[in-house]
């Protein structure tokens, strides 16, 4: 596995400035296909990190600069009324996350999943074997030459492994996560630290780390977009 692994972890040293290292280092994910020593195309690269962290800041600037790809999983994971995964749901958690739209509240369903590591753990188990087949759908049919895949659960659901050729997690302190949160949700302070601490040990840190506190964003998306770019570029010239 290490020795299959080298080549590309190298081609990624290359494009590293030697300031930068070990900080922005990238591991290999995805397994390289026996007919070459570089990933195959869409170049897929997983943004993870902790509710609230800024990853979807930082994977939507890297999107409109580059031109790149950007797939928010949040955005695949859908319980619409009448579906199958609407029905389990309901049936799991009550009628009581039901609104009077027929629609499934998500503040209501999330302040139970995220006091309860159980209920969590069920809804996820209903909700991300259908988003992994719309990701690798997707994944199929695109042709961006890189795929920018956003995703909290990276991890924990298996998608970093399964579709990732590297990761890049974004990080805050948690004392900022959670002021973004009361901000951007509307929540009381208890409830932003029990969706923050309910997230403690699922969300771990790979490859290249992003820390996202309000300064130096705009550097990190444009030394990110030259490093990316220099992988695509030897990976079309190998396939020359």
């Amino acid at each position: 596995m290490l020795s299959s692994s080298l080549p590309i972890l190298l081609l990624m040293l290359s494009f590293l400035p030697s300031s930068s290292f070990p900080r922005s280092l990238s591991l290999l994910l995805r397994p390289l296909s026996s007919s070459s020593q570089l990933p195959s195309l869409p170049y897929t690269i997983g943004i993870t990190g902790p509710i609230a962290s800024g990853k979807t800041t930082f994977s939507t600037s890297l999107s409109n600069q580059k031109n790149y790809t950007l797939l928010q999983a949040d955005s695949l994971i859908t319980y619409p009324p009448n579906s199958t995964s609407y029905d389990l749901i309901v049936s799991e958690f009550g009628p009581q996350i039901v609104g009077s739209d027929s629609l499934i509240d998500r503040k209501i369903l999330g302040d139970i999943v995220f006091s309860s590591p159980p209920k969590m753990k069920i809804l996820e188990s209903i909700l991300w074997p259908e988003a992994s087949l719309k990701i690798s759908t997707f994944l199929k049919a695109t042709s961006n030459n890189v795929v920018l895949l956003e995703a909290s659960p990276l991890h924990s659901a298996g998608w970093d492994i399964q579709f990732c050729d590297e990761v890049i997690s974004v990080t805050a302190k948690e004392s900022v996560r959670v002021g973004r949160l009361m901000a951007r949700n509307g929540l009381t302070e208890e409830a932003a630290r029990r969706r923050v601490e309910g997230q403690r040990g699922k969300i771990r840190e790979g490859g290249t780390v992003i820390v996202n506190e309000g300064e130096g964003m705009e550097e990190e998306v444009e030394r990110e977009g030259r490093r990316i770019d220099g992988i695509i570029k030897k990976i079309l010239e190998d396939m020359d």
